[in-house]
């Protein structure tokens, strides 16, 4: 059984849930170390005061913020003191359509599912909260304490549990203003062409999320069997494309239909 990485409890009105919050994504991607090359040591980091090139244990540091000129320090009690409490519960900010949410606001998603029976969980009101945001149409958006941090996400129905998207905050989020789009101009009969040539012979009934695999560490797991076995490796190089100029798009287009279609 997974292992919760939260419990709380969700006001809805005044009826108490108890929760218990899990990951739902696990990171696959192997992890490597960094070694000595000549003798395959483990390589290790010291931390140096820049000042007095001093090595430093770590009763010697301490967090600090720089205030103009000044750099104020802070021990753990300054810090502990400023963090909000946490409350263990999950509060209901409001009861939002889905299309109100911006789609950049979601982060990490988790599952929810019900307390622990001998933990006060009860499956009664779990469920009358499921089907009731389920008939809404509604999601709802929550927040909670953890860590010393305010936390927010969006509440909606996913099977017989509940998937918890986290959302970022506002003020964390970066302006696109400061993203960069060249000027062009697109013939509308051009676009339409794209539409029917590319898109329309694209386009998926269904979306097959389990076929999207990561390549790229299956590629890298094989690699690394082959150079443990002292095998050779042969490396497939991918040149992209030169980038594609207006007047060679129109042929382009009509090569690629021809090439979906068949």
């Amino acid at each position: 059984m997974a292992r919760s990485i939260l419990s709380l409890t969700l006001g809805f009105g005044a009826v108490s849930i108890p929760v218990r919050v899990y990951k739902a994504v696990e990171d696959s991607s192997p992890s490597f170390h960094q070694y000595h090359s000549t003798d395959k040591g483990r390589v290790k980091y010291q931390k140096v005061c820049s000042l007095d090139n001093k090595i430093l244990e770590l009763s010697d540091i301490t967090k600090g913020k720089k205030f103009g000129n000044e750099i104020i320090l802070f021990d753990d009690g300054d810090l502990d003191a400023m963090k909000p409490q946490s409350t263990r519960i999950m509060r209901i900010i409001g009861f939002y359509e889905p299309s109100k949410i911006p789609d950049i606001a979601y982060s990490e998603p988790l599952y929810v599912g019900t307390e622990a029976k001998k933990q006060g969980g009860v499956g009664a009101t779990f469920v009358l909260f499921r089907e009731a945001l389920k008939k809404s149409g509604k999601v709802a958006v929550v927040g909670w304490v953890s860590r010393g941090h305010d936390h927010y996400g969006v509440l909606t129905p996913y099977g017989d549990i509940l998937l918890l998207r986290q959302l970022e905050l506002a003020q964390n989020v970066r302006s696109s203003e400061d993203v960069e789009i060249l000027p062009g101009r697109v013939p509308p009969a051009l676009v339409t062409k794209a539409v029917t040539g590319i898109i329309g012979r694209m386009t998926r009934k269904t979306f097959e999320w389990d076929e999207l695999k990561d390549s790229y560490t299956e590629t890298l797991d094989k690699y690394i069997e082959k150079k443990a076995l002292g095998e050779p490796v042969e490396i497939e190089e991918i040149v992209p494309e030169k980038p594609s100029e207006l007047r060679d798009i129109e042929a382009l287009i009509d090569q690629s239909a021809v090439a979906l279609g068949r």
